[in-house]
């Protein structure tokens, strides 16, 4: 499955760590049939959220606020 989220909020908790927030991405107006991309994830789940804390050195700073990015879910098998 692959979802498209925004960037809604990165807060620096520290030098070292961030907490950032994500939304599923729609476009106004919705189109059922999928016209946008915005709306590819959002016909079939059109409202998701996701937080997570990043305190890897390389990966703090790789999701600015305001920037969309698909995700890709795959299921882990061991």
């Amino acid at each position: 499955m692959r979802a498209k989220f925004l960037v809604t909020k990165v807060e620096q908790v520290n030098p070292t760590t961030q907490r950032v927030a994500m939304m599923a991405v729609s476009d106004a107006p919705f189109s059922a049939e999928g016209a946008s991309d915005d709306n590819s994830f959002a016909r079939w789940t059109p409202s998701g959220e996701l937080t997570m804390t990043i305190t890897n050195p390389n990966l703090v700073g790789a999701l600015p606020e305001g920037k969309k990015f698909y995700l890709d879910f795959t299921e882990a098998t061991i």
